[in-house]
């Protein structure tokens, strides 16, 4: 559990995270029993796996097909990384496991949005998917999906927004454009909701998540 809490937010294999497990053990269980486990796992709602995104025409032949590993509630992968307060106070959380996580706080804060969207995809009857293509050139960490209305949702740790940080929301409106209605969200830490006027980008503090 301690290195799938390492790999949230991540599309690690699961190969790797059993072998992060078990770098110290000379014996590794075998593949159905890992399965096993995992599969007990999902039953007590204390991991997921958020597929990758499906698309179509121009983005369909260079999507990665790895799913995105999170827990369903991050307090569980804090506690398991042993993340105390003053280090999200800080935003100062190093990486654990060698190169199964490069962002840690960037990761935990994904987790905690997940906790909020999932539960929206799921009353809303909508796909919950992420984006990566194949060379990991462009990423989406969350997008909603509907018939061909999507809505992509990119995730932030810095209160500021950088042109930066929308370059891959706007990359994909540009490639898929013709075949989906596209809604674009940045989610930070910020305190106030407006849209950019140039590329209609809503920014969110994520803090309003949770209010209806």
């Amino acid at each position: 559990m301690k290195a799938f809490a390492a790999s949230i937010g991540t599309t690690t294999s699961y190969k790797k995270i059993i072998d992060t497990a078990l770098a110290n053990n000379e014996q590794t269980p075998s593949r159905p029993t890992a399965d096993f486990f995992r599969e007990a796992l999902k039953i007590l709602y204390i991991i997921d796996d958020v597929p990758p995104f499906i698309g179509m025409g121009k983005l369909f032949p260079a999507l990665t097909k790895a799913p995105k590993h999170f827990m369903l509630d991050p307090a569980i992968a804090m506690s398991l990384l042993d993340v105390t307060k003053d280090q999200l106070t800080d935003f100062d959380v190093s990486k654990h496991v060698g190169r199964i996580n490069s962002d840690m706080i960037g990761q935990l804060m994904e987790s905690l949005v997940y906790q909020s969207l999932i539960v929206y995809a799921d009353a809303l009857g909508v796909h919950l998917t992420h984006f990566r293509d194949s060379k990991g050139r462009h990423e989406i960490d969350f997008i909603l999906q509907k018939g061909r209305k999507v809505v992509l949702f990119e995730v932030k740790t810095n209160p500021n927004v950088k042109n930066s940080y929308v370059k891959h929301l706007n990359w994909f409106e540009e490639q898929a454009k013709d075949e989906y209605q596209i809604s674009k969200v940045l989610l930070n830490t910020g305190q106030v909701a407006y849209q950019r006027k140039d590329d209609h980008v809503q920014v969110v503090p994520i803090a309003m998540l949770g209010f209806r």
